[in-house]
């Protein structure tokens, strides 16, 4: 008896913060502090930046990261629909928050529909 397992693969979404840290030529790393880890961004000129701080302050508006299921997160100040990467004949229904910028209030999230 032959008992074959395979794991299924996992999907993973890159942080942003990461990203963008070392796409502007800085160095990202994981500090250890008294309250857990933080990621850090080396700049160029060897500053260290709180990598989340970094990324608000020179994008200027909240993240627009690419979830695992292909839709992109828009402000509403971008007035861009919502799209999707897959096939459109894959008419799955996927849903995803949009949060207007500057608005921390849970009343004011909006959801945005796209078909996938």
């Amino acid at each position: 008896m032959v008992l074959l397992l395979q794991a299924a693969p996992a999907h993973a979404v890159a942080n942003p913060a990461a990203v963008f840290c070392v796409e502007s030529g800085g160095r990202y790393e994981m500090r250890q502090e008294a309250n857990g880890t933080r990621g850090m961004c080396i700049l160029p000129d060897g500053e260290p930046i709180d990598a989340w701080k970094h990324f608000r302050r020179e994008q200027g508006q909240p993240a627009q990261q690419r979830p695992a299921g292909g839709l992109i997160a828009l402000d509403r100040s971008d007035r861009r629909e919502a799209h999707s990467t897959a096939a459109a004949s894959d008419q799955r229904v996927m849903k995803n928050r949009i949060r207007e910028p500057g608005v921390h209030s849970m009343a004011r999230m909006s959801w945005v529909w796209a078909v996938r």
